[in-house]
Order: C-alpha cells, then sequence, then structure tokens
C-alpha cells in the first residue's frame, strides 16, 4: 500500500504537526474560517507530497472541533444563531462528500492550484473588504 507522504513518528514530524495544530488552530479563531482556511497552506508547504484532497479531509475534520470549541465559547459570551448554524452543518454535510467525490475526478496538482487560487482569492475579497470599511 503506496503512502506518498508520511506521519510517522519521527520527531520532526511531531513537531511540524504540533506547529500546524498550534498556528492553524489560533488562525482559525482569529480569522473566523474554522480551519481549512489557515490549514491548508501549512499542508501544502510542510508536506509537499500530500494530495489535495488528503490535506482537505483532514483540515475539515480540524475545522468540526474548532467550529463546535467556537460554538460553545461564543454561545456563553454572546447569542448564536443555532438556525444559521445547524442550516450550515447541513448544507457542509451534503456538501462535503459532493466535494470529495469531485475533488477525486480532477488530477491532484490541479486540485492543489484550484485551492491555492481560492485561497488568494478569498484572502484578497477579506482584505480589501477590511479597507473599505476603514
Amino acid at each position: 500500500n503506496y503512502i506518498p507522504y508520511s506521519f510517522d513518528n519521527e520527531k520532526n514530524d511531531q513537531i511540524k504537526l504540533f506547529i500546524v495544530g498550534i498556528v492553524g488552530g489560533f488562525l482559525s479563531v482569529l480569522t473566523g474560517t474554522s480551519g481549512p482556511f489557515a490549514l491548508l497552506p501549512f499542508f501544502f508547504i510542510f508536506y509537499d507530497n500530500m494530495p489535495a484532497n488528503d490535506a482537505v479531509c483532514i483540515a475539515v475534520s480540524a475545522g468540526i472541533f474548532v467550529s463546535l470549541a467556537a460554538t460553545i465559547v461564543n454561545a456563553f459570551g454572546s447569542i448564536v444563531d443555532l438556525g444559521i448554524s445547524l442550516t450550515t452543518a447541513i448544507t457542509l454535510g451534503v456538501g462535503l462528500p459532493l466535494g470529495s467525490y469531485l475533488g477525486n475526478k480532477v488530477p491532484k496538482d490541479i486540485l492543489k492550484m484550484i485551492i491555492a487560487v481560492l485561497l488568494v482569492i478569498l484572502g484578497l475579497y477579506t482584505i480589501i473588504n477590511m479597507l473599505t470599511r476603514l
């Protein structure tokens, strides 16, 4: 069974994953993006052989825990719109398998490029939106 990347027990991999987790979690909460937006660039930098589908799957899985923790924390400090939360969870539940299926049909390098371009577009949109509010 061929594995193109390795999360073995070497200390170097553990340190990389620890850094990715800490920085990615911090940026996820700071930006309110829940995981993939902050984690994907780190996976692509530290594990350039990792297939894009695997990176997305890991980032989205981590995002579930970040979102759950953020929802619980925000529920104590403010009002959480459970209707929006439930609608988002349901649509993500439908979109994830569809995206995974379609992602497996696209060549891996093309998928990485699509993800990178989308991240740049979202980043630029966020910066422009922020600057127009100043």
